[in-house]
């Protein structure tokens, strides 16, 4: 794993934690459904990471960064 990939990781896994990930996703028009088929993840997991359950593992976290930032999502930074 890169450097960068590391730092998206990390701050994708505090977005979940903090419930801002969902947020984000909201804001962006995804569904649930609709981005966890564009991850390869189960809408359960999706679901488990927006509440703070679980900890996007890696691949995951990089792919739900990457789907929002096409989407055009805002990252959050401000909040």
């Amino acid at each position: 794993m890169t450097t960068d990939e590391l730092r998206v990781v990390t701050r994708v896994r505090h977005l979940a934690r903090t419930g801002i990930a969902r947020v984000l996703r909201e804001e962006a028009g995804v569904g649930l459904v609709e981005l966890a088929g564009a991850i390869g993840s189960a809408p359960s997991t999706l679901s488990r990471w927006e509440r703070g359950l679980t900890s996007p593992r890696p691949k995951g976290a990089i792919a739900w960064s990457r789907a929002l930032d096409a989407a055009g999502a805002d990252r959050g930074e401000q909040r």
